[in-house]
């Protein structure tokens, strides 16, 4: 019995190493996987206009892929059988290990076949079988982070219209935050006016959001300014002339220059 307990203690370690060779060769291909990935996504933020923080996501999968992999082969179990016949094939013990942890321990042939399959089994087998290296894939992400690093150096191309609209966007953002600090500090000191013109206000103020957020192009932030401005010049005239009502007035027609 002493036999059969240090074969299936040898099985147990095979198993282990089984799950670990697995582990170390899954992480490796998941990190070049992900590498592929980030330098794809790189390539095409360089050449198209997408979002920066896409960078950032893939970055975070290229990081987390490695450690699934990692987590997923080793927590997955090797029964004893395949690693014996693992351990048989690779070490030419023709069958031994198998047909030891198959035999019933009352035959009263066990003793022998134990015997025998415990005389193939060495104390460095595993580790001259399995050893530790680095695999392919580990030296293919190596040239992936250069391209990775080279590719950083180069610029971003942008279209002029491209380039023309992230300006747009700005200034729209500029103009809508003033508008939303000017509404609310008359809101916050009003002077003596009509609802209809607090109305006005609240919708300059609506507006003045909209345009900090960039959420509008050109035409309809214009056309928004434009509609606010009536209401406004509408209000100017039946109350006449307003210090507020002029200074509203001019924040409403700043968008539009």
């Amino acid at each position: 019995m002493q036999d059969r307990v240090f074969i299936e203690a040898k099985l147990r370690e095979t198993s282990k190493r089984l799950r670990l060779q697995a582990a170390w060769h899954a992480a490796w291909k998941a990190f070049l996987t992900g590498a592929l990935i980030w330098v794809a996504t790189l390539v095409i933020f360089k050449c198209f206009p997408i979002k920066a923080h896409w960078l950032g996501i893939v970055a975070f999968l290229w990081a987390t892929l490695p450690l699934a992999a990692w987590s997923f082969f080793w927590l997955k179990p090797i029964p004893l059988m395949d690693a014996a016949r693992w351990l048989d094939h690779h070490a030419r013990l023709q069958e031994r290990l198998a047909s030891a942890l198959e035999m019933d321990p009352q035959s009263p042939w066990s003793s022998l076949v134990y015997r025998d399959a415990r005389k193939g089994v060495t104390p460095t087998q595993l580790r001259e079988l399995m050893p530790f290296q680095l695999p392919r894939q580990a030296r293919m992400s190596v040239w992936i982070l250069a391209l990775g690093a080279a590719l950083g150096w180069f610029p971003e191309y942008r279209s002029n219209a491209y380039l023309e609209q992230v300006a747009h966007e700005q200034r729209m953002e500029t103009a809508g935050k003033k508008l939303v600090e000017f509404v609310r500090r008359e809101i916050k000191n009003p002077p003596p006016l009509a609802e209809s013109a607090k109305e006005s206000l609240q919708a300059l103020e609506a507006l003045g959001d909209v345009l900090s957020k960039a959420q509008l192009n050109r035409q309809n932030a214009l056309k928004e300014v434009a509609s606010v401005r009536e209401n406004v010049e509408k209000e100017m005239q039946r109350w006449g002339e307003n210090p507020a009502i002029k200074r509203m007035q001019q924040a409403a027609r700043s968008p539009s220059g």
